[in-house]
């Protein structure tokens, strides 16, 4: 076959072909934060499933986390810095779980991890992609992001979404604060000190209080 009839035919087969969809660009997380999703891309954080609803004490039921909306395949995100201590299946479910360096410990799952146990991440690192299994979540696929803090009876879970709040700052009150030129902290004027008349003494030697009626007189010889 000649050349030129084969590059003809690609070039038809390029045109007719569908290309590829890209996968979604992965936003950045925010300068200051601590934590954030570890679902995240142009078009804003993954919708929330189904929310925290968080046990007393570790033995009881409840939902130990929040399962947000993803499709297989997905980008997954170190949602905190930290160690990586868990990679692989548990439960026969994949799973991967982040130590930060406060001891909190974030656990994602089902997530085909690309991090192996040990390796340290960095807050938003691509660690792994959404896994093609059975989700709890029903029809819908998920992920399923939980926080814990301690181990064994002190065990205790965290929401993971009031981490994502911004922290309080403070903001200066007027006339206090740093000053303009120096940078120090400005202080309240304080009223100048004045001297006070010196006070009579009585015969006894002891100060007396000036009074109208019965003033202080100087003792006689």
């Amino acid at each position: 076959m000649p050349v030129l009839v084969v590059v003809l035919l690609l070039a038809v087969a390029a045109a007719v072909l569908p290309a590829a969809p890209a996968a979604a660009a992965t936003s950045p997380p925010p300068a200051g934060r601590s934590w954030w999703w570890p679902l995240h891309d142009d078009d804003g954080p993954p919708a929330v499933l189904r929310r925290a609803s968080l046990p007393q004490r570790p033995w009881q039921p409840g939902h130990r986390g929040v399962d947000l909306a993803a499709a297989p395949g997905q980008d997954v995100l170190a949602p905190v810095a930290g160690v990586v201590v868990a990679a692989g299946a548990v439960a026969g479910r994949p799973v991967l779980s982040i130590r930060a360096a406060s001891g909190w410990r974030a656990t994602l799952e089902p997530v085909d991890a690309s991090v192996a146990v040990g390796d340290r991440v960095v807050l938003g690192q691509r660690v792994g992609a959404l896994a093609a299994t059975a989700s709890h979540c029903g029809a819908a696929s998920c992920l399923h992001w939980g926080v814990r803090t301690g181990s064994g009876a002190q065990t205790r879970y965290r929401d993971p979404l009031a981490l994502l709040r911004p922290r309080v700052r403070l903001l200066p009150v007027p006339g206090w604060g740093a000053a303009a030129a120096g940078g120090g902290p400005v202080s309240r004027p304080r009223p100048a000190w004045r001297a006070s008349p010196p006070r009579p003494w009585c015969a006894s030697g002891t100060p007396a209080t000036p009074s109208p009626r019965a003033p202080c007189r100087s003792p006689t010889a």
